[in-house]
C-alpha cells in the first residue's frame, strides 16, 4: 500500500495538485479506529475521485485511501501499468533501493 501512496502523491506533484487528507475517529474512545477520507479532482478526466477508508491507525487509513484511488485512475485510465512501474522504480533509485 505504501507504493500506491508513493506513486500518487509522484503523480500530484507532477500535476501541481495538493493531497489532502481527512481524519474522524470512531469507536470507543479505548479503542479507537480512523476513518480516512481523500478527495481528488483529476483533469484528465473532469471530476473528483473519492476514497473513504476506515483502518486502526490514520497512517493506515490515509495509504488505503491512497490505493483505493491510485485503483480508481488505473481503471478509468489514467495510469497505465507501466507508469505504475517506472514510478515505483523512481521511488525505489529515489530512496535508495537500488
Amino acid at each position: 500500500m505504501e507504493h500506491a501512496k508513493s506513486a500518487l502523491h509522484m503523480w500530484a506533484n507532477k500535476n501541481n495538485i495538493q493531497l489532502s487528507y481527512s481524519y474522524e475517529a470512531v469507536g470507543p474512545m479505548h479503542c479507537p479506529s480512523f476513518q480516512g477520507k481523500l478527495s481528488v479532482y483529476v483533469k484528465e478526466l473532469g471530476r473528483n475521485l473519492m476514497a473513504r477508508e476506515a483502518a486502526s491507525t490514520k497512517q493506515s487509513a490515509s495509504k488505503s485511501c491512497a490505493l483505493s484511488i491510485v485503483r480508481q485512475m488505473f481503471h478509468l485510465g489514467v495510469f497505465e501499468v507501466i507508469q505504475l512501474l517506472i514510478t515505483y522504480l523512481t521511488f525505489c533509485v529515489f530512496i535508495g533501493k537500488f
